[in-house]
């Protein structure tokens, strides 16, 4: 793209497409430009997406590329609405918590299943989602069951110890 190329006439009619920042800024001075000539309340915001969940910190990456911009537009009664125009772009961002959990090990696993037959990746997920989901009950229930007073917890608070002790001893 030249320098003095205008950057809408060039992504909408020469290159058809481009980067999403492209789409972004395309999208949004037309839209906002249009809706605004005919009268309809509406205005250019920018920011940046959450970026990229590191696991090991806890954080958020947000580079550069995760700068983009929306149109905003005013309706009655309603309020303003924003318009992304990023496609495939994810409306609602993803939360720690939906991030956080295993996620390393998340990673792990689908880097892992990208290299094996569909039906075999099918077959381990559904076996360890099912060891998974019993293991999760078997603990839920046993958190409950030493949760309830203070005489449950003091009996957990033995039964861990004594646990943790066998366990140990066990391991030497």
């Amino acid at each position: 793209m030249d320098a003095k190329e205008d950057l809408v006439e060039a992504f909408l009619f020469k290159h058809q497409g481009g980067y999403p920042d492209h789409f972004s800024t395309v999208l949004t001075v037309v839209l906002t430009v249009m809706l605004r000539s005919i009268g309809i309340p509406a205005r250019l915001v920018a920011g940046f997406a959450p970026g990229e969940f590191n696991p090991f910190t806890g954080m958020y990456i947000v580079r550069n590329t995760d700068a983009y911009s929306m149109t905003e537009v005013y309706f009655p009664k309603y309020g303003w609405f924003a318009f992304d125009p990023i496609p495939g772009h994810a409306l609602i961002p993803a939360s720690i918590e939906e991030d956080w959990t295993f996620s390393v090990l998340r990673q792990f696993w689908n880097w892992v299943a990208g290299w094996l037959p569909s039906p075999v990746t099918g077959l381990l997920n559904g076996v360890f989602g099912t060891l998974f989901s019993w293991l999760f009950r078997a603990i839920t229930w046993f958190i409950a069951l030493f949760s309830q007073g203070w005489l449950s917890v003091l009996t957990g608070l033995i039964v861990g110890t004594t646990t943790a002790f066998l366990g140990l001893l066990g391991w030497v």
